[in-house]
């Protein structure tokens, strides 16, 4: 699977959370509407080998 991060998203508003660039995201939304999903989704793609694979450090 090439891109893991986008399992299971559903609709379009989420993706460019998701797939973001922006080095900061703001986040505003109502209960149920993925506030959550979004950023760990993103936090994924940010650190997979196969999305941006940025370092871990501590």
């Amino acid at each position: 699977m090439a891109n893991p991060w986008l399992t299971d998203v559903q609709g379009t508003e989420v993706l460019p959370l998701i797939t973001s660039d922006d080095p900061v995201i703001r986040v505003e939304a109502g209960p149920g509407t993925g506030q959550t999903f979004g950023p760990i989704r993103r936090v994924q793609m940010l650190l997979h080998p196969a999305g941006s694979n940025l370092p871990v450090t501590p």
